[in-house]
C-alpha cells in the first residue's frame, strides 16, 4: 500500500505477534524475584497500556568525604558503557582517578545553579553517553551556590529571607530540570550531613532526635533520582531507594560495588520498550480500536494482519500508515 524504506524489514519477515509483555529480565528489587507476567491491557479512553520503557540512569551516591563516591561514580559510568564526562567542583580531585577509566574532565568552578545547567547540556550537546556530577552539593552550599544566593537576595529585600527564596527557587528548579531531562546517564554525588528533628519529650519538654544523615542539598532531592545509595566508610554502597526492580542490588548492600554493577543497571535500562513505540502506541491502539467494528474482507485480511504485526513488533511509524492504508482501503477511500 505504502512502499517502506529499504533500511526496515518486510512484512514477510515479522515475527508472530506476542501474546503478552515480556517479562523484565533478573529480580524485583534488592531481593531478586522474577516478576510474573501478565497480559497486556488495551487502550482505553486516553489511557494508553503502561509499558517499560528504555531510559536513562538517575543515580545519586550520598557519603561523607572518604566514603569513595568519586571512585564508585566512576566504576558505574565504567559499566554503563559509553563516553564519560566528569563536572568536578572538588578542586580537580577527580584527575586522582584517572586510571580508574578514561574520562573527560570540567573543573567547575562557578558554584551557580546556571553554571551547573550550562556544563550539563554542553556534555550533552557533545554526546557523552554519561555526565557524573561531583558534586552537586556545592550548587546548594557553595560559594555562588543557592544559599550564598538567597542571602543576598535577602539583602535586597530587607531581610525578608522568606521572599528572597522566589528570587532563588526558579534557578534550582531548572537545575533539577536539567538533571532529570538530560539525555545521558545522570550520576550524581552528594555530601551528607547528619539531620535532627526537634520535637518533644514525654514530659513536654523539648526534645532532639538524631535521625541519620541526609544530603546536603535541597530538602526532597532524593526524588529526582532513581537510584539512591549511601556509601558508608567501609566503601558498603547501602540502597536507599530504587525503581530499577529488575537490578539484583546483593540483598540491598554490596560491597565495594564495581563495573560490573554499573553494567546490571546498564542492561535493565535498555531493556524497557523503545521510546519510538512507547511514543506511537496509543495511537496504534486506537487505530486497531476502529477495526473492530468493521468486517475485513478476505482479500484484505492477510494485509491487515501484516500491517498489525508490523506495528506491534516492528516499525511502529511506518505499521501506523498501513493500518491507516487498510482502513482507507476497507472504506473505499483514496488516499
Amino acid at each position: 500500500i505504502i512502499p517502506k524504506p529499504a533500511a526496515q524489514s518486510t512484512l514477510e519477515t515479522l515475527s508472530p505477534l506476542p501474546t503478552s509483555s515480556p517479562a523484565p529480565s533478573g529480580g524485583n528489587g534488592a531481593g531478586g524475584s522474577p516478576a510474573p507476567q501478565m497480559p497486556r491491557p488495551s487502550q482505553r479512553g486516553r489511557f494508553a497500556p503502561a509499558s517499560r520503557r528504555k531510559q536513562k540512569a538517575r543515580i545519586a551516591l550520598m557519603g561523607p568525604s572518604g566514603s569513595g563516591k568519586t571512585f564508585t561514580a566512576l566504576q558505574l559510568a565504567k559499566g554503563l558503557g559509553g563516553d564519560i564526562a566528569f563536572i568536578d567542583t572538588e578542586q580537580r580531585s577527580a584527575e586522582n582517578y584517572a586510571e580508574v577509566t578514561p574520562f573527560h574532565h570540567f573543573d567547575l568552578t562557578d558554584y551557580s545553579p546556571a553554571a551547573y545547567v550550562a556544563a550539563i547540556r554542553e556534555a550533552e550537546q557533545e554526546g557523552f553517553a554519561t555526565v557524573i556530577v561531583d558534586s552537586l552539593s556545592h550548587a546548594w552550599t557553595g560559594p555562588g551556590g543557592v544559599l550564598d544566593m538567597h542571602d543576598k537576595a535577602a539583602r535586597r529585600h530587607k531581610g525578608n529571607r522568606f521572599t528572597a527564596w522566589r528570587d532563588v527557587t526558579p534557578e534550582h528548579n531548572q537545575l533539577v530540570e536539567s538533571l532529570v531531562r538530560c539525555r545521558c546517564h545522570i550520576i550524581a554525588a552528594l555530601r551528607t550531613k547528619t539531620a535532627y528533628e526537634v520535637g518533644r519529650d514525654d514530659k513536654g519538654g523539648m526534645s532532639v532526635q538524631r535521625l541519620g544523615l541526609a544530603p546536603v542539598q535541597r530538602d526532597g532531592v532524593e526524588y529526582e533520582f532513581s537510584l539512591v545509595a549511601d556509601l558508608d566508610l567501609d566503601h558498603n554502597l547501602v540502597i536507599r531507594k530504587t525503581r530499577y526492580l529488575g537490578v539484583d542490588f546483593e540483598g540491598g548492600v554490596i560491597r565495594c560495588p564495581g563495573s560490573d554493577l554499573g553494567q546490571r543497571i546498564g542492561q535493565w535500562l535498555d531493556g524497557g520498550e523503545d521510546m519510538a513505540r512507547g511514543e506511537y502506541a496509543g495511537r496504534i491502539s486506537k487505530a486497531l480500536e476502529a477495526f473492530r467494528t468493521m468486517e475485513i474482507s478476505a482479500e484484505i485480511l492477510p494485509t491487515f494482519e501484516a500491517a498489525k504485526r508490523e506495528a506491534l513488533t516492528g516499525d511502529p511509524k511506518y505499521g501506523l500508515r498501513l493500518l491507516r492504508g487498510v482502513y482507507a482501503t476497507a472504506k473505499g477511500l483514496t488516499i
